[in-house]
């Protein structure tokens, strides 16, 4: 189950997961990124057009969380993916079901950008697909979502710091629309 309390800020060890649409530098790496270790972020989901263009988080067995400038209407979900260029066997893509934008979510001010997204089915866990917790790339602190990569000047651009979704500001929202869409 999804519990909304593991969800609130109670540390400031940070650690800041660097999975997003960002556009890499010349070497293939996002500005100030690092390779994790394979799998070892299996609540990270890519949003999937035919190819990456946002990252996500796997919540729960079934709902992804992610912001909502990042939906075209016939978008996969793809988890258990470390190397994007390469098939590793843990990979698991899934269709989506339902697609909830926040009601108050402005594309042009980029106002309440978050959405959850429903998969068609639950995901197998694994080693490689787990929920976060009980529970656009989020920040996460001691194994909870604080946030979600919303905008910044351009991507990942060197010197420029990057506007992310305080998601327990959304904590409420989060919580009645998966009672509603269970």
């Amino acid at each position: 189950s999804w519990n909304i309390l593991n969800l609130i800020p109670t540390h400031d060890d940070f650690f800041l997961l660097r999975f997003s649409a960002a556009v890499p530098r010349g070497d293939g790496r996002i500005v100030g990124g690092y390779e994790c270790t394979p799998n070892s972020k299996p609540w990270m989901a890519s949003l999937n057009y035919g190819y990456h263009f946002c990252g996500a988080v796997l919540i729960n067995e079934q709902w992804v969380l992610s912001v909502a400038h990042c939906c075209p209407y016939a978008m996969q979900i793809m988890l258990g993916e470390h190397d994007l260029r390469v098939f590793e066997g843990t990979e698991q893509l899934l269709k989506t079901d339902t697609i909830i934008w926040h009601p108050q979510y402005d594309y042009q001010t980029l106002d309440y950008d978050i959405m959850l997204i429903k998969l068609f089915h639950p995901v197998k866990v694994t080693d490689a697909v787990r929920p976060v917790g009980d529970s656009g790339s989020p920040l996460i602190c001691q194994g909870e979502v604080h946030g979600l990569v919303s905008w910044g000047q351009g991507c990942a651009q060197p010197n420029y710091p990057a506007v992310y979704v305080k998601v327990c500001e959304f904590l409420y929202w989060i919580s009645d629309t998966l009672e509603a869409n269970a």
